[in-house]
């Protein structure tokens, strides 16, 4: 999980949809990083190289939770890293509802899904040369978590507490 934070692991999965209906804290980005995101990486198979699958992450907006991104990452052929992250722009905070985040894993292809509408789609044609696509042979572990600090930025204990909640998750074949 990332550093400091508090989360919840389920059961792995090769294929299918995987979504969760959250609501965010009204203080992502000023110290909050709601997170509900899968990783291929087991002790045997370090990170990068099982991929990651970022189905929600909000907190790069100041504190406006707007922004809900996904982003997939990988390993190189080098032995380093990429990643492919996108931005999705709410006209209202985030936090002010329940929204259902997820995707859906199936061969050659990740379509990342926001209330039930393909927002982006994330195909091995994506990547460059050297960037390897891990996702058609690596079970995905679910991971639900609300980071405090680091990439939340700096916490403002004026605005704790602050939680994340989580209606329902569900995978479907």
């Amino acid at each position: 999980m990332h550093t400091g934070a508090l989360g919840t692991a389920f059961f792995n999965y090769l294929f299918g949809k995987a979504e969760a209906r959250i609501k965010v804290p009204c203080q992502s980005g000023t110290g909050m990083w709601p997170a509900w995101w899968q990783s291929g990486s087991t002790a045997s198979l370090p990170w990068p190289n099982g991929g990651e699958i970022d189905n929600l992450e909000v907190g790069t907006d100041g504190g406006a939770g707007l922004n809900a991104q996904q982003t997939v990452h990988g390993a190189t052929t080098a032995g380093g890293a990429w990643q492919l992250n996108y931005s999705n722009v709410a006209s209202s905070p985030l936090c002010n509802d329940y929204h259902v985040y997820g995707a859906d894993l199936r061969l050659g292809k990740i379509d990342f899904l926001i209330d039930g509408n393909v927002v982006h789609t994330v195909t091995p044609a994506n990547l460059s040369s050297g960037q390897m696509w891990p996702f058609d042979a690596n079970p995905e572990q679910l991971i639900l978590d609300l980071q405090v600090g680091s990439h939340g930025g700096t916490v403002d204990n004026t605005t704790l507490p602050q939680s994340m909640l989580v209606d329902w998750v569900r995978v479907s074949p």
